[in-house]
């Protein structure tokens, strides 16, 4: 019998994200009206057989799967803070990248080369590795319990999550990828 699939969602749009440019969430940002209905129009087009719904513990993502829930009638039988988007610090939350604190984008150039060093509150490219491996065991165990999985969650989370075996570039190539609000892509393990 073939193991359970499991699928990651970006959560809908959030209140406090601008249009035109990417920049750090913080970590309360809800759902915005349109990011509603983003995830009402997403719930027509999940994949065939997900059987079960987690996410993240953040607002965003619990609202979206709520939201997916109440439309589809598939449970919710999980929330947790493994699946959370990497904790960046709260000095760049709402910051344009341009805006950076020097200090911030000092520790951006070296990330990769001492992913144990965070800066400021925000967690280490480590720290973040270990989170997403702690994640995909998570994720595997509740395929196993309830079946094909959808589960929703975040950017950079789940780029990581689907890089665990490029180690710490895996953030790199995560900030650089174009997963849109609401997409669904395959979770093909990395472990």
């Amino acid at each position: 019998m073939a193991e359970p699939a499991i699928h990651l969602m970006r959560h809908g749009h959030s209140q406090g994200t601008p249009a035109t440019t990417e920049v750090h969430a913080a970590p309360d940002w809800p759902l915005s009206p349109a990011g509603i209905a983003q995830v009402e129009a997403a719930a027509a087009h999940l994949p065939p057989g997900v059987r079960a719904i987690v996410s993240s513990a953040l607002p965003r993502a619990r609202r979206t799967a709520r939201i997916l829930a109440h439309v589809t009638g598939l449970p919710v039988v999980g929330q947790t803070p493994l699946l959370d988007e990497w904790r960046s610090p709260s000095s760049v939350h709402n910051v344009a990248a341009s805006d950076y604190p020097a200090g911030y984008r000092a520790w951006r150039c070296r990330r990769v080369a001492e992913p144990h060093l965070a800066y400021e509150d925000g967690e280490s490219l480590l720290d973040l590795m270990a989170r997403a491996n702690r994640a995909r065991g998570w994720l595997i165990g509740c395929a196993a319990r309830h079946g094909t999985l959808l589960a929703v969650s975040h950017k950079l989370l789940m780029g990581v999550l689907l890089r665990l075996d490029q180690g710490p570039e895996a953030f790199e190539l995560a900030s650089r990828d174009d997963w849109e609000f609401t997409e669904i892509r395959p979770f093909t393990d990395a472990g």
